[in-house]
């Protein structure tokens, strides 16, 4: 049977109004296809994100897990240990790869020789070392002026997992950085990363996968980079937490989540259906005048970045006083602004008398975002001082030295305090108002300054028969010093609110003997 022709026509506006509404309700998932790119070729300030590789210090000292090294020819061998995976606040376990470089022509002759503990077995007689490489690919050099010297090793096939239940050998390239300072790091990168085009909500992007200084997989780990580029400007800001796969996306008026397959041919953008609430922040007890919030709340599935328009020369978002978050429990990596008062909090890595001693153990998600009530970051539970180091029962001999590290925790949060300062007020410092962020207030400073000089010179070549020259210029001067007095205040107000300068405050710390006796004391910077 055949419908009328008006018929159809409003059949099929309705589906395709039916299918837009969905789409704006959350149901519109998209799928792109990527394609591999050698990670040596990418462009851009992306370059030197994907070739920073996965770092492992390099120490003089041999790693007692392992069980045999081969027979060595330099005496100044170096060696270490590298997990993988290992994704960033994603804590599952890897697998610890130990690794040893030698000098094949002798001390002091060029590191030129890798044994790397594939199998994990802690021994690395067993493993055919990696030779160093003559030529390495072109682009896999660190351009970075603190590094004396760079090496690159042959390529290594690593396991990694690879979807759900899965493994495969993920082709990594190692790299030897010894830096000015005479640290050595191994780092590994991964070689390749996919690419492809991505059109959502009207706007189009080049989609960038692959990894940047945390290998946790393949390319559906959720730590996996994920970088998304808009009118070919890849000159993206360095960082971690915004660039990651599972993080939420604003694209024109939708909240996006991503994900991808193992191998990284597809990527796939879902609105986010769900609620939000609000973060905000203040003092329990004090009227605080100006709050201002920015950084990451991440989850067990999802990072968020809290914060308003990015800042240019930095990336980071600008603080804000409150911010809509998708509901759901979180930690904090934040920076909190009270009136003059600085905060910096992150997730508490440390145990008691064991620095780093919760890698794996997983964090307390102490944020909860709720639809109804806002979440106040008031600061209202007690702390508590953890020392990281040292132990408990740990026994220091006669001219021994002992290492003390202690954080301020707030225990309920689960996060510990890296940092509180209070800005400085007075002059504001040459390099802020200098800064690059302001060369368009520089530029049209300069141009009113030009102008209300020709004019004046004007109006005394031409003496005061020349009136409207005499307004126009002193017209010139009053819109050139109102707009010298609204850039100070903006100056001022950043120079305020973001903290670039500050002054840090530390507390006292006095280590006493049982008897009450003073051993030493001093300030000692939060951990």
């Amino acid at each position: 049977m055949r419908l009328p022709l008006k018929l159809s026509v409003a059949i099929a506006c309705l589906l395709l109004a039916t299918r837009a509404w969905a789409d704006r309700e959350g149901g519109g998932e998209l799928t792109f296809d990527l394609q591999e790119v050698s990670a040596f070729q990418t462009p851009g300030r992306m370059h030197s994100l994907f070739i920073m590789g996965h770092r492992a210090v390099c120490t003089v000292l041999p790693d007692p897990n392992v069980n045999r090294y081969p027979a060595f020819v330099s005496e100044a061998v170096l060696y270490g240990a590298v997990e993988l995976p290992r994704g960033f606040l994603v804590l599952e376990p890897g697998r610890l790869h130990a690794f040893a470089l030698d000098e094949s022509a002798g001390a002091g002759m060029g590191y030129d020789r890798l044994y790397f503990d594939l199998d994990c077995d802690g021994n690395l007689a067993n493993d055919p070392p990696l030779a160093r490489l003559p030529a390495p690919p072109e682009g896999a050099m660190l351009e970075e002026r603190s590094i004396r010297h760079q090496v690159c090793f042959e390529f290594v096939q690593i396991p990694l997992p690879f979807g759900e239940g899965q493994v495969r050998a993920m082709e990594v390239m190692p790299r030897l950085v010894m830096g000015e300072d005479s640290r050595a790091y191994l780092t590994f990168v991964t070689t390749t990363v996919r690419k492809g085009r991505v059109e959502i909500d009207g706007r189009t992007y080049e989609a960038w996968l692959g990894h940047n200084w945390r290998i946790g997989g393949w390319f559906d780990h959720p730590s996996t980079a994920l970088h998304l580029i808009a009118d070919g400007n890849f000159d993206v800001p360095r960082g971690w937490m915004p660039y990651q796969l599972r993080t939420f996306r604003r694209i024109g008026e939708t909240w996006c989540t991503f994900s991808a397959t193992p191998a990284g041919d597809r990527l796939t953008a879902r609105p986010y259906p769900g609620e939000f609430g609000t973060l905000q922040a203040g003092l329990a007890g004090r009227k605080v005048r100006k709050t201002r919030i920015s950084g990451e709340l991440e989850s067990d599935s999802a990072i968020f970045s809290i914060g308003g328009r990015p800042v240019e020369s930095y990336g980071e978002l600008r603080p804000v006083a409150s911010c809509r978050v998708p509901v759901g429990d979180y930690t904090a990596c934040l920076g909190i602004s009270l009136d003059d008062l600085r905060l910096e909090i992150l997730p508490n890595a440390h145990a008691d008398g064991w620095r780093k001693g919760r890698g794996h153990t997983g964090y307390e998600r102490g944020i909860h975002i709720r639809k109804e009530t806002p979440f106040v970051l008031d600061f209202s539970n007690r702390p508590q001082v953890v020392f990281a180091s040292p132990p408990a029962n740990q026994r220091v001999s006669v001219g021994e030295e002992l290492q003390v590290y202690a954080i301020l925790t707030d225990p309920v949060l689960d996060v510990m305090f890296i940092n509180i300062a209070r800005a400085e007020t007075g002059f504001v410092p040459a390099e802020l108002i200098l800064h690059e962020d302001y060369r368009h207030a520089h530029l049209a400073m300069a141009a009113g300054v030009l102008i209300s000089l020709c004019l004046w010179a004007v109006v005394l070549a031409l003496r005061p028969r020349r009136r409207m020259i005499a307004l126009a210029a002193g017209l010139a001067t009053v819109l050139t010093l109102a707009g010298v007095i609204v850039f100070a205040l903006s100056v001022r107000r950043r120079f305020l609110t973001d903290g670039e300068y500050e002054q840090e405050m530390t507390p006292q710390v006095t280590i006493a003997r049982s008897n009450g006796e003073i051993v030493a004391q001093g300030s000692m910077p939060f951990y």
